[in-house]
């Protein structure tokens, strides 16, 4: 089965509110440990039947500058490794 989750990059204010954000999205466990190496642990055992559609990513960029690269970034290279569908908008 096929599970999409979206993330709204505009909810992404702080890297405090981003994590608590991500830990209440659809899929996301409730170990979670809100952190840039628990978010990459994460999207390692989806697999390719999630699919994560980022809406709004210019907006994590500019209220999280660096960080928000970083976070952008584990996104991207999940995707290239094979271990999620990403769509950015």
């Amino acid at each position: 089965m096929l599970k999409s989750i979206t993330i709204d990059g505009r909810r992404c204010k702080t890297k405090e509110k981003t994590h608590e954000y991500l830990a209440k999205k659809k899929g996301f466990p409730p170990y979670y440990g809100k952190n840039l190496d628990a978010l990459a642990d994460v999207l390692s055992t989806y697999g390719k039947n999630v699919t994560i559609k980022l809406k709004y990513s210019s907006s994590i960029k500019k209220n999280l500058g660096d960080y928000g690269e970083i976070l952008l970034k584990i996104f991207t290279d999940a995707a290239e490794r094979g271990l999620i569908t990403l769509i950015i908008k």
